[in-house]
């Protein structure tokens, strides 16, 4: 059973390759990648680091989102940006700080 990173990056591949070859998104891969985010948001709560293979999926996300966005036009863009924040909202969620453990 692939690990909590393991299972981002499948899914945010499964998401983001149709979106690369021009196939527009899909919903159900969509709901798969929030799913993913959600698991790593609750493990990596009380840990100290992320791994560095969710990292590398966390810091390409947003900025291949917003590509998309760019290339796919104003008929997608709305709903492209929709599902940015979304997953905007969830990786704030994966690398939040709760500031009573900096203390």
């Amino acid at each position: 059973m692939p690990d909590d990173s393991e299972a981002l990056v499948a899914a945010w591949e499964r998401f983001s390759v149709p979106l690369r070859m021009k196939d527009g998104p899909d919903r159900q891969t969509f709901e798969e990648l929030v799913t993913a985010l959600r698991k790593c948001a609750d493990a990596w709560r009380d840990s100290d680091s992320i791994p560095r293979l969710g990292v590398n999926v966390l810091v390409d996300i947003i900025p291949t989102m917003e590509t998309f966005s760019d290339s796919y036009g104003e008929s997608m863009a709305s709903t492209l940006r929709e599902m940015t924040y979304t997953l905007q909202e969830l990786i704030w969620a994966c690398v939040a700080v709760d500031p009573e453990s900096t203390v």
